[in-house]
């Protein structure tokens, strides 16, 4: 019984990635597995907050509108 709960885990773990990746290249926001799950990392943060149905801007506007400013 305890590895069909394992693998449910490993499962979401994958899952929850691939969403974090997809919001990562869609949003702008520098993307490392190794954040997924950490509370202090700013990118991490912003997923959780878009999942919670929160509006997030997009990185790649804001830095277009950066780099072509004079």
């Amino acid at each position: 019984m305890a590895g069909k709960q394992m693998d449910d885990d490993l499962l979401r773990i994958f899952e929850d990635l691939e969403q974090y990746k997809r919001f990562c290249k869609e949003f702008g926001w520098y993307f490392d597995e190794a954040d997924l799950y950490n509370k202090q990392s700013e990118g991490y943060n912003e997923f959780c907050r878009f999942k919670e149905g929160t509006r997030i801007p997009k990185n790649w506007i804001r830095d277009g509108k950066t780099i072509w400013r004079k």
